[in-house]
């Protein structure tokens, strides 16, 4: 359809950019997991993380903030589209005309009918009302509304959190560290026992901390002098994304967070096609 081709243009362009932060975040979450190292220490054997800086690189968080912009502004193209196509207008703001420049796509977890009244002035009735049914909750978590609640609006609030945070004058952060899942692999002497066969002992293992600073313990396992090698599982999470209300250990990856806006602008984007 013509009138959405800058849309799926910018969506597009977005799709190419996901793929290209996902991967370079994962690699460099693997280059980090492969720095913590096992210590003797005592009679216990512990596991150091002796990497350097875990933040992720201010470079590749620049791109996340375009890849975010990309996101919203096909969204607000959209409202665009709609308006034009219904041309609705009620003329309850500035020039009285639609589309203009009051129009954009509503992400908002306080209520605000004036506020929309004006962003989706000219647009059709079904289209607002979808719209409206999207828009993130007031107060959410964000794992389980991905999991098994409002997915769609889930998904905008955390695009609408990027958003916002990258045009802060403290812009995006985000950090790799242990996930707090066992370590997936190990290589110890054939005369030593795999480290799950301590799991649920308190005595024999303790997990010590997430954050990857050097010379952080994450893992202490008492009588381990035979562990070599473990693989820990290591993400990356972005730092205060204000609609989580969650704390670290329950906040999305930065994969789960880039997949979700994605997946939330498609489906939107999909279902007002129709009201075109």
């Amino acid at each position: 359809m013509k009138d959405l081709e800058a849309v799926d243009a910018k969506v597009e362009r977005a799709r190419g950019q996901l793929r290209g932060l996902k991967g370079e975040a994962a690699h460099f979450c693997r280059e980090r997991s492969r720095l913590i190292l096992p210590e003797q220490c005592g009679d216990r054997r512990v596991w150091v993380y002796r990497g350097g800086e875990a933040a992720l690189p201010v470079r590749w968080l620049v791109r996340v903030g375009e890849f975010a912009h990309n996101l919203r502004s096909a969204l607000d193209q959209l409202v665009w589209q709609l308006a034009a196509a219904h041309a609705m207008c009620n003329g309850r703001h500035g020039d009285g005309v639609c589309p203009g420049r009051h129009n954009e796509f509503p992400i908002r977890s306080r209520r605000d009918p004036g506020r929309m009244d004006v962003q989706l002035c000219g647009v059709g009735t079904a289209a607002r009302e979808y719209i409206e049914s999207v828009q993130p909750p007031r107060r959410f978590r964000q794992l389980q509304l991905l999991n098994n609640g409002n997915r769609v609006g889930a998904g905008l609030g955390m695009l609408r959190d990027l958003c916002n945070q990258d045009k802060r004058q403290s812009c995006l952060k985000a950090h790799a560290r242990w996930t707090g899942e066992w370590p997936i692999a190990l290589r110890p002497d054939l005369s030593t026992p795999p480290l799950q066969m301590y799991e649920g002992v308190p005595s024999a293992v303790e997990r010590v901390g997430h954050e990857l600073r050097y010379g952080q313990v994450l893992l202490a396992v008492a009588g381990g002098r035979n562990c070599r090698q473990l693989d820990f599982p290591v993400d990356a999470y972005f730092d205060h994304l204000l609609s989580s209300g969650a704390g670290a250990d329950q906040s999305p990856s930065v994969a789960e967070t880039l997949d979700a806006g994605m997946d939330s602008v498609e489906l939107v984007i999909s279902r007002l096609r129709e009201e075109l």
